[in-house]
């Protein structure tokens, strides 16, 4: 089960365009495909350790070392699975777009900008 796991967070790690963000962003831009990438592959990671976490917890169970997964499973799996979603948006919300651009990131003098859109100012960084 582990390795089918694995093999279908590997697989959609690579193919940023089928992430399902609560904005629009340009997704051909590198930085966001960068920025999608280490948020897949952070996700990945911190499931196959929960998911090891908890294999561990039923061998220990099963030969009667312990009773349950203990009381640091729950805010360790919220924390692990919350975190890199809410990093990863965060600095996704530099690359937003406004949703009347095609394509295009907004800024205050864009000839396409309207008053009513929520533009963010795009910022490149080079980690």
């Amino acid at each position: 089960m582990g390795l089918v796991l694995y093999t279908v967070l590997t697989v959609s790690a690579r193919y940023t365009k089928f992430a399902n963000l609560p904005f629009p962003v340009d997704r051909d831009a590198p930085e966001v495909q960068r920025i999608l990438r280490r948020m897949k592959t952070t996700i990945k990671a911190v499931t196959m350790l929960l998911f090891a976490y908890i294999v561990w917890g039923q061998i220990r169970s099963a030969m009667g070392q312990a009773e349950s997964m203990g009381i640091v499973f729950l805010p360790l799996f919220l924390v692990g699975a919350i975190a890199p979603l809410v990093l990863g948006l965060k600095q996704l919300r530099r690359y937003q777009m406004c949703s009347h651009t095609e394509r295009v990131p907004c800024s205050i003098s864009s000839p396409n900008h309207r008053p009513d859109c929520r533009h963010r100012v795009t910022v490149v960084t080079i980690w």
